[in-house]
Order: structure tokens, then C-alpha cells, then sequence
């Protein structure tokens, strides 16, 4: 080896404490030293001529330099390495000024003894250090621009002015960030918009400028020139045929807090943030379906209808509600509604009245519907079995479709169960029957009375009759069988055929003291109508329901269970009927079990296990039934081909069809097993899509439509829900409806809908009413849009995705979220803004009235050690609560604003002069210290303040409270950090590689950041950050290529046991394993950063670090 010791003084740094002459002298002595030469400054022009003379002359193949930290002159010294021909790692650095002379600067032997030893090592390491391969990679000419606020934009511009194509990506719905939401800026106190307005239309109209919003940067892989970008487009749901007219964010019925504004006002659903927005599209704010949707089997937008109801708008609410579902009305009231049960709202209190709302409108709307018969469309006429809520159903959507449409009902009235099986106290007839000739009015034929198999038959109506298609929904319509001894007794009846008498005008006897057996709403209906029989016959009613399991496992609605026991109704729990006793053919009692819960059956309820001994009787002369029920055969007589299957007709779940071509059934006599009337409405949809597309030869329309993911609102955003109360419903008195068959629930007035309809929670924000659809002028809604996914390839990527504001409701004394006449500054300036929600007029949220006594208090969670807040200060807070403070006092002089301060920081051009001239206008200074803020009867607030110069405590009393609140990471920031692979300080802000050599790259090649996303600064701060970065990135890119770093991992094939920590390890993705017998580990040196990790965690030593090899390390460490 022949090297060259070069040592540097310093300015005096080093030379001040170190004899930098006797230093020189050791290094001479140190084997394979040739050369060895002393600088003031090494790192100049001097040092460099020194170093080249030594190698022309000395015949060098190593340098040694001894100076300052390599970090910040290493790039320097490598170069001159390379340009002298000493190719790579032929540079080994001594650090003797932060190692020697700054630690020891008051010990100079100690400083002295420690340079010998680190020159020393530093010479020995040289002996071992050989030539490291770099390669050559080409640049995509390309960039990406992550965050469209100033930064961005400026950044965007920059690059594309140099010819670079960039893609800037923005997660909002359109571009300016911050920016955008400020008034005006200081010091000047321009107009932020005014300023803004130009950047947001060159950057819209500049042509290499690809603008991404409402996306998501998901994953950066491959090497710095050749990043693999994968953006998520998320749907905006409103196309570019949009004019902008805004028609359609009249309309919306959705009110939420707006972003924008910073929650002091609301904002619809569809909505564009500000009115010259880039781009000028509105969005759509759609998260998913809403829980209530999700949940029902007809996926009717509830959401939809209550928010309508919310807002008046019955006729539309109305439309929305039966879109989906013929039978609204019936299903206001007898729907087992799991939309309530999913509602979010029963997390805060309890759920919204959904059903009952759905009743609401529906009386209040549905009779004064004018309906027209559908046009024919189509030759085929389709013929439906069966006049319940399926078959129904079907028979609407078919003629809907343009079939034409004829239902057969075997009885004497329309309307299966619905109308024979639920008695007219829950379900009024003439409520039923009115739905029932809206969907006759379509123009389909009904025919009572005509049973299938007796009347006509499947094989004649696809036959001679020329039906092209036959629907079954008859429906089960007799109890099933139960095995139970004393069932053939007199006196025992079964439910079904019982309610079915009932609502066809009979009286059956129903003794004096009856029992029903069941815990459904049939066994309900018919406990609650023998009451009613009996009273009707001047009896006492003595009727008792008994069920084996809890009052918790009962599938009966909970609230019409309380309302049978204030008729009533005498409830057994956990009881087992064992049989029916009687004499002389008649039922003269019930014996039963008492039992006790088990671990859950198949059906998810606990097993109800008899307890030995415990039998008892229960008197009674009637008893009823209530288990089940079966489907009626006779209908197969002259279906050829149809087959039943466990006493339901078996089909094809995917079409619908039976075993028979051109024979659909469903509902409850289908395979598939409704046994509510919302499925049965459901099925009858399906089946009317199957049918469509089997006459049609192709799938036109989905028969199962697919399950949309239920949306809700964040744990904080249910949090901050103010729990209340249900809207109680009228419900006649007990003593006086249980002797009639008038209804018992009464429903809701108008003004108790629209108060039940406000507690929605908007969980999916859009509520898919469709209004915006009817009044879009340029037909630019588009609900078939959704997520897509695009692949891009960039050279380089610069980070600006911006910052947060601290949430101040973290700093519980200071009221903020609780009082509303504590806000932010970033609220006042939405306030203060002419295009804000206040017109520029600020006013005190609580009562509408302009404040006369204003406060400011600063650093609210800024320069904070508490824990509760940021130890870092915001840098623009102090002036950003003087801009403000300077509009208040313009636009009314005679406001009294008082700032709060710690210290007062206005550093920057013009800055100190603008706050004198603000206090010059009677704004009022107090350094102090807040300790508590409380509201007042009025809104006012009362502050207790420490003044911290004096000492002296107050307490005053204020209109309006403004917090300074500091700058965050933003969750943008802090995810896109992330998914580069980007560095992050200990506040969430990306960190740059070094403060004052690289502060614009980050510590992933190819990676830039600017504006606030590197740390708080001012806005012309993030514009000049901005370009840098622009720079930094166009300087790397005009080369069109890049070399691969020396200094890169590699992995020694004999010692690597492919165990995969150091591909686990990498923070760069650099390391993969390789597939087979063999396997090993390899490093991708154009993506590795030299960080060393792997080789650290690499247990068998197979890792090594280009320029730190075991070799050069122990050399080092070991010199003497």
C-alpha cells in the first residue's frame, strides 16, 4: 500500500488543540505511508492541489484524511479520489475535530494520544480497503409529486417547465391544500386565494402536469430513477361532464361537517370544497354502504329516506322507500327491520325509528300516488303462482321490465300471510290492499281463487296457455306437523290456521283458558288475537304463551311481546311441553317441563335442557300451535319436472330456476328459505332478474346483488355524538285496543318524524337518495365507478403532503369541543375569509353576533413538554394570530383582541415590523399563562390568566376564545413516510438527510421533500423548499442516468444459510431471497442505501457492508 496521511487544521479548530506537527511526524512512521502533507483548510482548493501533487509524485493508491466529520466533507474527498483515478473506497477518514479537538478541547495531550490512535486506524483500515463496483442505471424522465398544496404545485411546475412529465398526486378532492383555507397571509395581508388562484390554473393547464386526486399512494418500490408507483384512485363518482352549476349539492338532504371550514359550518355530500377548485368537478362523498343498507335484504337506502324525511322532503323520502320494496307501508309495521339492529346509532343511545319512518312516509304519501300502467316492452307473458309478498313482488318488477304479468292466488284475497297470517290490529287491511293495487295498476292481472294443480296447472300455462315463464311463490300455508302426544285432542288448534280464519272474517272458539305453544311473532299474533276473541265472546281473557327457552333466545319482537303482556298475556319461560292432557276427547290441560339453558345448538341459542322432576300441569281447554310450517303440494299436480326437496322446491340458487326449464320459484316455498317478508320481497326481486334474463338469452341484470361494505363512523366522530332519545310512538291504551282489532301503534306525526329522522348519523355520508341524479343537467352522477388501480414509473419523487393542526380538544381546560365559543385560528380564518361561510364577518358560533371582547392564546399544543402536546415550536403561530388579530381590528376597530403569548417569535423579512405595526393598531400583548376557560350562561367566557412578566393573576371575562393551534404530521405524512421507506423525526416529520449539506433529500435516493412535510415553516418558506427540491430532482434527471452507490451490501454465498432476516431487515426492500435448492440472499445495489442493518442482524456473518468488511473494521479498531 502506498497512502498519503493529508491532515487538516481547520481554520484553527483542530490546530488549536492538537500539535498537528507532531501528529504529522507519527503518521510518517505508520507502515505503508508515503506521503503525508498538512492544510489550514484540506477541504479547499490547497487541500486538493496537495492530495494530486502526492499522487503524481508519491504514486498513491490510498488517501488518508484527517479532518472534520466525514459526513459532512466525505462526498468531497471521494470524489477527488475518483477524478485522480484511485476509483472507489480508496478514501479513509480520520475524524479528529468532533473526535479529538471539540471533546478534549481543555485536555490537549489526551486529544493529542487520542488523534495518534484514530490517524492510526484509520491507516490500517486503508491497507484493507480495496476498489468497490458502482454501475451505471438509467433515469425514467419522469416524476412524482406526492401532496397538491403550494408545495406541490410549485414543485409540479418547476419539473414540468424543465420538460420532466409529473404526476401529482393529491388524497383531496381537488388542489391547494392550506393554502386554500386561509384568508389572507402576512405580512402583506394579501388575499391567500388571490395569491393561489394563479398556481391552481397553470398547474391545471400546464400539459405535463398528470393530476391525481382523490388518490393514494399505496406502494414506491425499485431503484432511485426507476420507482414503481401504484396510485389508488378512489371513485369521485361524478364524471368530467359536470358544468359545475351546483344543482346537485342543492339537493343533497346530507349535511355534514365540512373539512374545508374546518367544521364551522356543514357541507352536503356532494360538494366541491371552494369555487375554483382544480379540479372544477364535484365529488361525491360516498364511504361505503350505510349499516341499515347493508343489513336489509332489499338493500333500501334508509339512509336515504330519513335523511329526506330529516329535511320535509316526504314525496322524494316516499320514492326512495318504495323504489325497492312494493309493500313500505306494510313494512313500516311488521318488518323484523334489521336495519335498526345495525344502525350505529343504537351504539350511542339508541337505534333511529327506521321502520317507523318508513311507515310515515309511506301513509303519508303512498295514497295520493297516481300510478300508470308500465308500457309493453316485451311479447312474453310471465304467469306468478302465488299472490304474496314474493310472488307480488315479482309480478311488479316483471311488468316494470315490460312483461306482461298474470298472478294466480288459490284464495280469496291477495296478499299470502300478509294478509291471512298477521292479524289487522299489527297490519290494517286496507293498508295492505291499497299496496297491493298500486302494483295491480301496473297493468298485471290478478286471478283469485284459482289453485294450481286443481284449477290449472304448470304444464297447461307453459303450454297451451303461452307463458313463456312460471314463478312459484306459493308460500307455506300449512302448520308443519308436530309430534307431540294429545295433538289430535279437540280444542288443539294450529296457528296458521287459525290467523288464517281470523283474518277472513271468522270466529273460531277459543275457550276459556287458552295456551300457545311458541316464542315467534306467529305465536304473538295468535296469543294476542285469542285475547281479542275472547273478549269479543264477553270472557275474561285468560291466555297464556309458553317457550321453552329465555325471554332472551325468543325470536318474537321484544316491544309487541311488552305490548301482549299489558293486554294480558301470561308468559311461561323455560318450559317444555310434553303433552297435551284431556278427557273425553277434549283438551282439558298441557303438561310441561321446567328447564334450564345449555351450551348453544346449531341455531347459535342455548339449548334448553329439561330438569328431572319438575313436571307441572297447566289447565286449559284450547291450545294452540305455533312451530312451523310446510308447503302445500298440491301445485306439483301437473308440474312435470319440478322437484321438492326437505318440503321446499328445490332450485338452482344462482338462476332461481327449478329442475324444470323456465319454472322459477322462490320465497318461502323455495329452497332457499325466507321466512320473513322482506326476504320474501327480496326473492321476488331476484326472481323477476332471473326471469328477465333467462326470456333475454343473457345475464342483463344481477340476481344476488353483491354485499356492499358497511360504512361507519370513527370511534372519535361517535364520541363526540350527544346521546338523546328515541322518538316515542302513540299507542292506544291496552285496556281499550285489546278489545278491538283497530291498530295499536298509531305512527308518527309529521314534526316527530322529521325530529326521529335528525338523529341519523349520515354513516355513509351520501345516503344514495338519488336526488342529485334527477337534477343533474348533464347526466354527470355515475354510481358504477369504483377504486381502480394504476401502475406508473417515476425517476423521482418528491414528498410534500403538508401537516395538521394539533387537535386542540387534547388541552381539556381550554374548552375547545366543548364550549362553542372556543375555536381555532384556522377557523377564524375560514371566518374572516370573503368566500368563508360568514362572508368575512366574524361571529361567534353560539348566537350569530359579532364578538367585542376577543382572546388569542398561543402555542396550544406547540413548545409543550406536558405530553398532551408537540415540544417543537409551529414557527407561524405568533404572526398567524397577528394577521388575524390585524383583520379583526380593520374591519372593526372598536373590538378589543388581547394575545396570550410565551414568547413572541416573528423572525423572517418584514415580520418584527408587522407586529409592531399590528400593536400599533391597539391590539394588546400579555405574556401569560392560561389556567382554565369556562362558558358562561351567555357564551361568554370566563379565563383565568397568570401574567408570567408580573406575576399578577386575573380573571376576565371574553365573547370569543381563539387557540393558536401548532402544526402536526399529517396522517398523509406520516403514511406516505411509510410506503417510501422515508425517514421520520421524533414529531412525524419527514426527516431530511442533513440539515445544511442535503435539506431538501430525504435518506432514499431519488427522494425529495418540501414544504411542511420536512417541518412547520411559512408558507413563502414551503414555495422556496419547493423549488429545491424541484432542482435537486431535475438535477438528477438531466443526466439520464445515475451510478449505483460503493458503499452497498453484498452477501458471501458459502456463509449465507438463506434464513431471511436481512430481507426482513432492509428498510429499503434491497434484499430478496433467491427460490431452490441453493437459496441465498442478494442485494439489489441500485436500491440499497449502505445503512449496514442487514449486516448487523445477519447471524452468520454473510452480510457484508461494502467499505465497513469485518477486515477494514478490526484493522481499525485494533491499531495501535
Amino acid at each position: 500500500m502506498r497512502a498519503g496521511v493529508f491532515l487538516c487544521e481547520c481554520g484553527g479548530n483542530i490546530s488549536g488543540v492538537v500539535d498537528m506537527e507532531r501528529l504529522a511526524g507519527h503518521a510518517r512512521s505508520l507502515d505503508g505511508v508515503v506521503a503525508v502533507s498538512v492544510s489550514q483548510f484540506m477541504c479547499g482548493t490547497e487541500g486538493r492541489a496537495l492530495i494530486e501533487q502526492a499522487v503524481e509524485e508519491r504514486g498513491l493508491d490510498h488517501v488518508v484524511v484527517a479532518s472534520c466529520s466525514p459526513r459532512f466533507q466525505g462526498p468531497t474527498f471521494e470524489r477527488i479520489g475518483r477524478e485522480l483515478g484511485l476509483g472507489e473506497n480508496a478514501v479513509a477518514f480520520a475524524n479528529i475535530r468532533e473526535g479529538c479537538s471539540f471533546v478534549h478541547r481543555d485536555e490537549p495531550e489526551r486529544a493529542q494520544e487520542k488523534a495518534r490512535l484514530i490517524v492510526a486506524g484509520a491507516v490500517a483500515r486503508a491497507r484493507h480497503m480495496s476498489d468497490l463496483p458502482r454501475r451505471r442505471t438509467f433515469l425514467h424522465r419522469a416524476a412524482l409529486v406526492v401532496g397538491g398544496g403550494i408545495a406541490g404545485m410549485t414543485a409540479a411546475e418547476e419539473l414540468a417547465g424543465s420538460g420532466i412529465d409529473v404526476h401529482l398526486v393529491e388524497r383531496q378532492p381537488s388542489l391547494g391544500g392550506y393554502m386554500a383555507r386561509l384568508a389572507k397571509t402576512f405580512p402583506t395581508e394579501d388575499c391567500a386565494m388571490c395569491s393561489l388562484a394563479p398556481r391552481l390554473t397553470s398547474t391545471a393547464l400546464e400539459g405535463r402536469v398528470h393530476i391525481h386526486t382523490l388518490t393514494e399512494v399505496e406502494e414506491i418500490a425499485g431503484p432511485p430513477g426507476e420507482f414503481r408507483v401504484r396510485l389508488r384512485h378512489k371513485p369521485r363518482y361524478v364524471t368530467e361532464a359536470c358544468v359545475g352549476c351546483g344543482e346537485c349539492a342543492e339537493v343533497c338532504p346530507v349535511t355534514v361537517p365540512s373539512e374545508y371550514d374546518f367544521g364551522v359550518t356543514g357541507r352536503t355530500a356532494v360538494h366541491r370544497q371552494f369555487a375554483n377548485a382544480v379540479p372544477s368537478t364535484f365529488a361525491v362523498d360516498r364511504r361505503g354502504s350505510s349499516p341499515c343498507k347493508t343489513a336489509c335484504a332489499v338493500s333500501t337506502s334508509a339512509q336515504g329516506y330519513v335523511a329526506l324525511v330529516a329535511a320535509g322532503r316526504f314525496d322524494e323520502a316516499y320514492r326512495v322507500a318504495a323504489e325497492p320494496n312494493p309493500f313500505p307501508s306494510v313494512c313500516g309495521r311488521i318488518c323484523t327491520h334489521l336495519c335498526e339492529s345495525a344502525c350505529t346509532r343504537g351504539e350511542v343511545d339508541e337505534p333511529v325509528a327506521i321502520a317507523a319512518l318508513k311507515r310515515f312516509v309511506a301513509d303519508t304519501v303512498g295514497p295520493t300516488q297516481e300510478i300508470r300502467p308500465a308500457p309493453r316492452i316485451h311479447a312474453e307473458r310471465v304467469a306468478v303462482v302465488g299472490a304474496g309478498p314474493a310472488g307480488l313482488t315479482c309480478a311488479r318488477d316483471l311488468a316494470g321490465l315490460g312483461y306482461g304479468v298474470t298472478v294466480f292466488e288459490a284464495q280469496s284475497v291477495p296478499g299470502g300471510m300478509l294478509r291471512l297470517g298477521i292479524p289487522s290490529y299489527r297490519l290494517p287491511h286496507d293498508v295492505l290492499q291499497r299496496e297491493i293495487d298500486q302494483i295491480l295498476a301496473l297493468g298485471v292481472e290478478l286471478r283469485l281463487e284459482a289453485r294450481a294443480g286443481r284449477d290449472f296447472t304448470v304444464d297447461g300455462l307453459l303450454g297451451d296457455d303461452g307463458y313463456a315463464a312460471v314463478y312459484l311463490a306459493t308460500g307455506l300455508q300449512r302448520s308443519a306437523p308436530v309430534e307431540l302426544p294429545g295433538a289430535e285432542l279437540e280444542g288443539v288448534r294450529h296457528a296458521v290456521e287459525l290467523l288464517r280464519e281470523i283474518n277472513l272474517g271468522g270466529t273460531p272458539d277459543t275457550g276459556e283458558k287458552a295456551v300457545v305453544i311458541g316464542g315467534g311473532d306467529v305465536a304473538l299474533d295468535a296469543a294476542r288475537s285469542l285475547i281479542r276473541l275472547q273478549i269479543g265472546a264477553g270472557r275474561e281473557p285468560d291466555v297464556t304463551l309458553v317457550y321453552r327457552r329465555s325471554e332472551v333466545e325468543m325470536p318474537a319482537n321484544a316491544a309487541e311481546l311488552q305490548e301482549a303482556r299489558d293486554e294480558g298475556l301470561k308468559v311461561e319461560l323455560l318450559v317444555q311441553p310434553v303433552a297435551v292432557v284431556g278427557e273425553e276427547g277434549h283438551v282439558t290441560g298441557l303438561r310441561l317441563l321446567r328447564c334450564e339453558l345449555g351450551e348453544p345448538d346449531d341455531s347459535g341459542r342455548r339449548e334448553p335442557l329439561p330438569v328431572d322432576g319438575s313436571d307441572f300441569m297447566l289447565a286449559a281447554d284450547a291450545v294452540v300451535l305455533a312451530v312451523g310450517q310446510a308447503l302445500v303440494e298440491d301445485f306439483l299436480e301437473g308440474c312435470t319436472g319440478v322437484e321438492v326437496e326437505h318440503g321446499q322446491i328445490r332450485i338452482d340458487r344462482e338462476t332461481l330456476m327449478t329442475t324444470r326449464p323456465g319454472v322459477f320459484a322462490g320465497g318461502d316455498a323455495a329452497a332457499t328459505g325466507y321466512y320473513t317478508a322482506i326476504e320474501a320481497v327480496a326473492a321476488g326481486r331476484r326472481g323477476a332478474a332471473a326471469i328477465h334474463n333467462h326470456l333475454r338469452g343473457e345475464r342483463l341484470l344481477p340476481v344476488w346483488a353483491a354485499d356492499g361494505e358497511a360504512a361507519r363512523p370513527s370511534a372519535a366522530e361517535l364520541a363526540a355524538v350527544e346521546g338523546g332519545q328515541r322518538t316515542p310512538m302513540a299507542v292506544a291504551e291496552p285496556e281499550s285496543r285489546r278489545a278491538t282489532w283497530d291498530e295499536v301503534n298509531l305512527g308518527y306525526t309529521a314534526d316527530q318524524a322529521m325530529a326521529e329522522a335528525a338523529r341519523c348519523l349520515d354513516c355513509a355520508v351520501c345516503s344514495d337518495c338519488g336526488s342529485c341524479v334527477r337534477v343533474c343537467p348533464s347526466a354527470a352522477i355515475d354510481w358504477d365507478q369504483t377504486e381502480t388501480v394504476e401502475d406508473i414509473t417515476v425517476g423521482a419523487v418528491i414528498l410534500a403532503t403538508g401537516h395538521k393542526e394539533f387537535d386542540a380538544a387534547r388541552k381539556l381546560p381550554l374548552g375547545f369541543g366543548r364550549f362553542a365559543n372556543v375555536l381555532t385560528q384556522s377557523q377564524v380564518a375560514r371566518l374572516l375569509s370573503a368566500a368563508g361561510p360568514t362572508e368575512g364577518e366574524l361571529l361567534r358560533p353560539s348566537d350569530g353576533r359579532p364578538p367585542r371582547r376577543v382572546l388569542m392564546l398561543q402555542c396550544v399544543g406547540s413548545r409543550d413538554c406536558t405530553g398532551s402536546g408537540n415540544e417543537h415550536c409551529s414557527a407561524i403561530c405568533c404572526l398567524f394570530a397577528t394577521l388575524h388579530a390585524s383583520l379583526i381590528k380593520e374591519h372593526d376597530p372598536g373590538v378589543e383582541v388581547t394575545v396570550g403569548y410565551t414568547d413572541l417569535r416573528a423572525p423572517g423579512k418584514a415580520h418584527e415590523e408587522y407586529y409592531r405595526r399590528v400593536q400599533e393598531k391597539g391590539v394588546r400583548y400579555v405574556r401569560g399563562r392560561v389556567g382554565e376557560i369556562q362558558e358562561e350562561a351567555d357564551g361568554s367566557l370566563t379565563v383565568r390568566l397568570e401574567n408570567t412578566m408580573t406575576g399578577a393573576k386575573s380573571e376576565e371575562r371574553y365573547d370569543l376564545v381563539v387557540l393558536s393551534a401548532g402544526l402536526e404530521a399529517s396522517d398523509g405524512t406520516r403514511e406516505i413516510a411509510g410506503v417510501a421507506g422515508v425517514q421520520t423525526g421524533a414529531a412525524g416529520f419527514i426527516r431530511e438527510f442533513h440539515p445544511k449539506l442535503r435539506p431538501v433529500d430525504t435518506q432514499r435516493a431519488g427522494m425529495f421533500v418540501a414544504g411542511t412535510a420536512q417541518g412547520p415553516k411559512s408558507i413563502p418558506d414551503s414555495i422556496a423548499q419547493a423549488k429545491a427540491a424541484a432542482a435537486r430532482a431535475m438535477s438528477m434527471l438531466s443526466t439520464g442516468f445515475a451510478m449505483t452507490p460503493a458503499q452497498v451490501a453484498s452477501s458471501d454465498l458459502e456463509l449465507c444459510v438463506a434464513c431471511g432476516v436481512c430481507e426482513t431487515a432492509c428498510p429499503q426492500g434491497a434484499v430478496r431471497l433467491t427460490a431452490g435448492a441453493g437459496a441465498h440472499s442478494v442485494v439489489d445495489p441500485s436500491i440499497c442505501r449502505g445503512c449496514g442493518i442487514c449486516a448487523a442482524e445477519c447471524p452468520t456473518g454473510a452480510m457484508q457492508l461494502g467499505g465497513f468488511s469485518d477486515a477494514e473494521l478490526i484493522a481499525e479498531a485494533t491499531a495501535s
